[in-house]
């Protein structure tokens, strides 16, 4: 059996793997729905102590969680993480929300790096 890492995860752990100390800062990252906390730690973080997000209900097997892990903004294919840029900038209808609300203004956030920059949003296909 192999070893299998998500490459945000990478660095640390081959560092770990040599002995080396290695420090991680975590970064901000947000869901588009609201979660109850505990109800989204038990999904996330399932298992018993030593054994958590172990075996087929890891939140990182393939086809297990896609609602929680596709509606974050720092995963590969979200759509949340260019939502919110695409809002930020301006674009897709922002100025129309920000006649009755102010410019939107966003806390310290980690995106996934958004693939469509332009301001009209092209199609794919």
């Amino acid at each position: 059996m192999g070893v299998g890492l998500a490459s945000e995860m990478s660095p640390i752990s081959w560092a770990l793997y040599y002995g080396l100390k290695a420090v991680q800062i975590p970064h901000p990252v947000y869901h588009e729905s609201k979660w109850d906390p505990q109800v989204l730690n038990r999904r996330a973080n399932p298992g018993e102590p030593g054994m958590v997000n172990a075996g087929i209900d890891s939140i990182w097997s393939w086809d297990k969680h896609n609602d929680i892990i596709y509606n974050t903004t720092f995963m590969f294919n979200s759509k949340f993480s260019e939502k919110l840029y695409r809002a930020w900038m301006g674009f897709d209808g922002a100025e129309e929300w920000e006649k009755e609300n102010s410019r939107l203004c966003l806390p310290p956030i980690f995106l996934h790096p958004v693939k469509n920059l332009e301001s009209k949003k092209r199609k794919v296909g």
